[in-house]
């Protein structure tokens, strides 16, 4: 049984992360200070998440006050991150940053489950041994998630009561699950009642450890299998249908990364052999050319960034790339020394490698690693160097993926544009008109000045406009970042008009056709949405078709089939 603190000290700090969650949720929820800030909001909302949650894992009567220290020192850490991280954020009324955020969870969090595993060990004043690492990495994970599906169950089981009770009209329960103020703290409650349960039964959770990693055990030779065979008919086959994938490299980083995770988990620095010796020997040949992988890898990722430039997801490709070589490399030169013995290097070489990809979760989120700026300078500095056509600049992509960085470097870049991109500069400017404030309307007669009409305006029944603006106008619509056209054409040859809008985006174009129901209503349905980023090939340019009347109908290739009253349509490819 795990040592823990007294329950009722566990619970309280779990009802005061609820409540201070609350908090930020409610000034979240009614853009009041510090959600109205990122460079505040980020920090505040990380120590609040995961600061508790590491301290309930870890502390003991023992070690509370050491593994306190270390928790201020990992804070003051998070802290910078996520300021920094709130930084990139700003001006908030035209940045997108829902990817950055959605990056700075992801990591913070691995970032803190690796971190806390150094932190018990130096609060219990034990030494970093690789055996000691790897039995609380398994420990806090099974603690987290069956903490997690506890807590799923447990929220899923007051909203079965909340909806019974519903049923016979007693409505106290729905209405008070769907109150913040409620929720979150006894969400946080429930998180930590269960890592109470499942810290005192930590005997329980190492058994199911040792049954995933038995499981483990089946199943990495016939990995090594599978990699040692893929390498052996690469040559024969060529590296271009690899290519030709569009996802060659990650395959063979999920490749490596896999190896190298079942490896570690099989023989957890052991000095006995899990397996007989001929195995045993298979598997480390098979460890022994993952560096030939890291090879192969490194050459698509030039290919990719020599052929497109640096975007985040290359960044993060070359980042992983570096950190697997290095195991790889790692193991490879243990393997040459000490043959079947090399497992006594396996832990040296995983303690301090578990410190270099702490310290790479922690720099993605600083200017040390600054993915987005990265990938924006590339793409201007490519088509500065008449590397890429100004056509293929994929603003869209700036916008949604590049934060302040991609910005910047927009702006910037506009500023050098001469009066024969006047098109690009006015797509630039419409790409980051700031968001709608809280509360503020859009009204029809401003929404109107944005539709376009053919053949003619007054075809259209007003009637129409008016449900084309109630249904685009909804919390998320940003005006002038669209453009509406609303078209009149005989479709069926009925000689009568069909009504059609198209919504023009930067990275998509919506065709709907309006009809009206049984209630004399207009309503629209879905004709086609069609994709195209900065790099396309076939580009909708709406407004010049409009302009030269280049609109009209074709006959379909394929007539439809009808089965009795069930009609199909027949594709034409």
């Amino acid at each position: 049984m795990d040592k823990q603190l007294p329950k009722a000290i566990t619970l309280s700090i779990a009802l005061l992360q609820g409540i201070i969650l609350w908090l930020l949720y409610y000034s979240f929820e009614q853009q009041v200070f510090p959600a109205t800030d990122p460079v505040w909001f980020n920090p505040l909302v990380s120590i609040s998440a995961v600061i508790p949650v590491l301290f309930l894992v870890a502390a003991t009567p023992q070690n509370w006050q050491r593994l306190t220290k270390f928790l201020i020192g990992f804070s003051a850490i998070l802290i910078m991150t996520s300021a920094f991280v709130g930084t990139q954020q700003k001006p908030i009324e035209i940045i997108e940053s829902a990817g950055l955020v959605f990056i700075l969870a992801i990591t913070t969090g691995i970032a803190s489950f690796k971190a806390v595993m150094y932190g018990q060990l130096w609060s219990e004043k034990s030494d970093f041994s690789y055996h000691k690492l790897f039995d609380l990495s398994w420990r806090n994970f099974l603690i987290g998630v069956e903490s997690a599906l506890f807590t799923g169950i447990f929220y899923g089981i007051l909203g079965l009561g909340a909806a019974l009770f519903h049923v016979i009209g007693i409505d106290v329960f729905s209405e008070l699950l769907e109150k913040a103020w409620f929720n979150i703290p006894v969400i946080c409650m429930a998180f930590g009642f269960a890592i109470i349960t499942f810290r005192r039964i930590s005997k329980t959770v190492d058994i199911v450890a040792n049954i995933l990693q038995t499981l483990i055990k089946f199943l990495l030779p016939m990995l090594a299998v599978v990699a040692l065979v893929f390498l052996i008919t690469l040559p024969f086959t060529g590296l271009e249908k690899l290519w030709d994938t569009g996802r060659g490299s990650t395959l063979l980083l999920i490749m490596q990364a896999v190896t190298l995770f079942f490896v570690n988990a099989v023989y957890q620095n052991r000095k006995q052999h899990p397996y007989p010796l001929f195995w045993h020997r298979f598997i480390y040949i098979s460890v022994a050319v993952l560096p030939i992988y890291s090879m192969i890898i490194a050459y698509g990722l030039w290919l990719r960034i020599d052929q497109y430039g640096w975007s985040v997801g290359r960044c993060w490709g070359v980042v992983i790339w570096a950190l697997l070589a290095s195991f790889c490399l790692g193991y490879l030169q243990g393997i040459v020394r000490k043959k079947d013995d090399w497992l006594q290097s396996l832990g040296w070489i995983n303690v301090r490698m578990g410190i270099v990809i702490l310290f790479v979760l922690l720099a993605v989120n600083t200017p040390i690693l600054n993915f987005q700026k990265i990938a924006a300078n590339s793409q201007i500095s490519r088509i500065s160097a008449n590397q890429s056509d100004i056509e293929n600049l994929d603003t869209y992509y700036f916008k949604w993926n590049l934060a302040r960085p991609g910005y910047l470097a927009l702006q910037e870049f506009k500023s050098n544009l001469d009066d024969s991109q006047n098109e690009l500069v006015a797509k630039i400017n419409k790409l980051y008109l700031p968001k709608r404030k809280e509360g503020e309307q859009i009204t029809q007669e401003q929404f109107v000045k944005h539709l376009h009409y053919w053949p003619a305006k007054d075809i259209f029944p007003a009637a129409l406009s008016t449900s084309l603006y109630k249904q685009q106008t909804n919390r998320w619509f940003v005006l002038g970042q669209q453009e509406y056209y609303l078209l009149a054409i005989d479709l069926n040859k009925d000689k009568q008009k069909e009504f059609l809008s198209v919504k023009e985006e930067t990275e998509v174009i919506e065709v709907r056709i309006w009809r009206k129901n049984n209630e004399n209503e207009w309503i629209s349905a879905v004709v086609d949405r069609i994709y195209q980023s900065g790099n396309s090939q076939d580009k909708v340019d709406i407004k010049s078709i409009i302009t030269e009347n280049n609109l009209g109908v074709t006959e379909p290739e394929w007539q439809d089939l009808m089965l009795g009253n069930v009609r199909m349509q027949i594709p034409n490819k």
